[in-house]
């Protein structure tokens, strides 16, 4: 609601009238009153000082308004109860910060609110990044700063807004105190539950929302959600969180403590939302992002493809919750296979090639142990199509490669040339030539050499 009022002889607001269609909601001909809301700034002042206000409540008028005497005083008393200017420190890493305006700014423009802020990089989300040069309330975006440094931003205070969500990914912002995301008012009931993410450096889950932050939640469809720093009538459902303590985890931490945990070979209830495991759309240059090639952090396969990006290696990479079972990692630099490890509970893996940008995982159906001898086992499905797998067994530490022949003895393929260390291993062809492409039916063979140890074996490619 808008108002007009009139400044009296003493610097004191005499009257009160709505702007416009609103209603005049108190007269102060009958009784008189301290009608009060805020003296002028005097010299040397840069602000007046909010008063009080004293009035009984029966004398409310409504001016042909609908609204009932108790909506009037609400109305009233929010007018006189506007809260002064408030200030909030916000602490901005060096890179890529997901921010978000703390309060209502006399100017919004990402210039004047960071100043040293990289030139360029201020985006919001639609689906896809946009760039933009202001800061809306609601709204979160990422900002890029060269250096860590504090900004004090000072304006008026947002207690409440309505946010209009769409289906899929969305970046928002909270008000101007401190917000659990378990009280935010989800009408339309959109909110898909475990997706509210934060960012510093690497994504984590977020079970608050807090002033001059911008974060990451997905919806299941379009609709409005109404965040306030009072706590709504109605509330989105409680996040129950199933319980990920027995299943098989893969832990890869970088530099600064930033680690990302994914669960694979999971076993979870029916009833249970998988969506809820999905992580946002990856950070324009994350410090870490480790998920599966379908954007998840938990896979109810025992086979995966691990994506990564990282700003530094080495990445430290160790398995849990395994039991007696054990897990085969590959580490991929395009589609060549540079290198397979076979991981047991509580094995630590050092990544540190920074080419290796995929990882694959499966689990393992070798024996365990050290074999005595070299062997090489027929590949398993054969025939095959499209892919098919080659076991051997390693004695001692080797430099291996595994090549891949036509019927004429031609080299398509190398699909593994890396150093092993003793044990059992496997390896993947998928039915492509060294360019990438697929190859035809037919017969080929496959060489397996470690050292002085070489063998040759013969499969068919049946479509």
């Amino acid at each position: 609601q808008d108002f007009a009022y009139n400044i009296g002889s003493d610097s004191y607001p005499d009257h009160i009238a709505a702007i416009g269609t609103g209603a005049i909601i108190h007269s102060n001909t009958s009784p008189a009153f301290n009608c009060g809301v805020a003296n002028a700034a005097q010299p040397g002042e840069t602000r007046g000082n909010t008063v009080g206000v004293s009035f009984q409540f029966m004398d409310l008028v409504d001016g042909a308004s609908p609204a009932t005497k108790n909506e009037l005083m609400a109305t009233y008393l929010a007018f006189f109860g506007q809260t002064s200017e408030i200030t909030q420190n916000m602490v901005l890493n060096e890179g890529w910060n997901m921010i978000a305006s703390p309060a209502q700014m006399a100017d919004s423009a990402v210039v004047t609110m960071f100043p040293s802020h990289v030139s360029g990089t201020l985006f919001s989300f639609n689906g896809a990044y946009v760039s933009e040069t202001h800061l809306a309330r609601s709204k979160g975006y990422w900002l890029r700063f060269d250096s860590t440094e504090t900004v004090a931003l000072s304006g008026t205070p947002l207690d409440a807004f309505t946010v209009i969500l769409d289906a899929g990914w969305n970046m928002i912002s909270g008000p101007s105190c401190e917000v659990a995301t378990a009280q935010i008012f989800d009408q339309d009931s959109v909110i898909i539950p475990g997706t509210f993410y934060s960012f510093d450096g690497s994504y984590s889950q977020s079970d608050t929302l807090k002033p001059g932050l911008g974060y990451w939640v997905r919806a299941s469809d379009s609709g409005a959600v109404t965040i306030s720093c009072t706590a709504p009538v109605a509330k989105i459902a409680a996040l129950q969180k199933p319980d990920l303590s027995a299943i098989p985890a893969i832990i890869i931490s970088g530099e600064n403590n930033i680690f990302q945990t994914l669960y694979i070979d999971a076993r979870l209830p029916e009833a249970v939302e998988k969506t809820r495991f999905t992580l946002p759309p990856v950070a324009p240059k994350p410090l870490l992002d480790a998920r599966f090639a379908d954007d998840s952090y938990l896979s109810e396969s025992s086979e995966q493809t691990i994506v990564l990006q990282a700003e530094r290696y080495p990445l430290r990479l160790q398995m849990t919750n395994l039991g007696s079972a054990s897990f085969e990692i590959s580490e991929m630099a395009g589609t060549a296979i540079i290198a397979t490890h076979t991981l047991r509970d509580g094995d630590i893996l050092q990544l540190t090639n920074p080419n290796v940008k995929r990882l694959s995982i499966r689990k393992s159906g070798l024996e365990t142990g050290i074999p005595l001898q070299f062997a090489v086992e027929q590949n398993y499905p054969n025939p095959f199509n499209p892919a098919t797998e080659i076991r051997f067994a390693l004695p001692e530490q080797s430099d291996v490669r595994v090549e891949i022949y036509n019927a004429i003895g031609q080299k398509i393929a190398t699909v593994m040339d890396a150093k092993l260390q003793p044990g059992y291993h496997q390896v993947r062809w998928d039915g492509k030539n060294q360019s990438g492409n697929f190859v035809a039916s037919g017969i080929y063979f496959y060489r397996v050499s470690a050292g002085e140890f070489v063998a040759h074996k013969q499969m068919i490619l049946m479509k």
